[in-house]
């Protein structure tokens, strides 16, 4: 069964560019991700688990148009009250639109995410853990200060998705 997961982010930019190319190294503050697991025995759980995240940008300014790739390699975010743990990662093709009387620009992203569950509620560990993945979408907005060679600047994202659950196969985990 599909489920939606929400994801808001809030990232800095430190960026390097030439010749209309980029290249951003991307820190999230706070990664959310919200998660409900069908279980066959406990029921529905759900909860919103966070953390910081980095990763990568690479692309091509073309005019008041920005196109790139964004690579967010697997990081662990949780759920301190309940003792949970996952694995995210995440790779999008993204556009950006910077308004030119303005260091402001908003956007959109598409491109594929995965969410694995380490540690269930109250430190619970799976045999094999629940993994589920999909297509992610959504929208961006933020602003750039530019310092000539090099810019630094903040934008907040809100991405969806509909995951399929991949496994588990040997656990009481009906879907994610």
């Amino acid at each position: 069964m599909n489920k939606i997961l929400l994801t808001s982010l809030l990232t800095f930019s430190f960026s390097a560019y030439a010749e209309g190319y980029f290249a951003e190294l991307r820190l999230g503050v706070s990664d959310r991700y919200h998660k409900v697991v069908n279980h066959a025995t406990n029921g529905k759980l759900e909860g919103d688990f966070s953390g910081p995240n980095a990763g990568l940008r690479v692309g091509k300014h073309i005019g008041s148009h920005a196109i790139y790739l964004e690579y967010n390699p697997e990081q662990q975010v949780e759920i301190k009250s309940a003792n949970e743990l996952a694995n995210v990662q995440s790779t999008l093709l993204g556009y950006r639109y910077h308004f030119e009387s303005s260091a402001f620009f908003v956007g959109g992203q598409i491109g594929q995410s995965s969410f694995e569950l380490v540690q269930g509620p109250n430190g619970v560990k799976f045999t094999d853990n629940p993994v589920t993945k999909g297509v992610t979408y959504g929208v961006n907005a933020g602003y750039i200060k530019d310092f000539d060679s090099a810019y630094l600047g903040g934008d907040i994202v809100y991405n969806f998705g509909r995951y399929q659950e991949d496994g588990p196969s040997s656990t009481a985990v009906t879907d994610i």
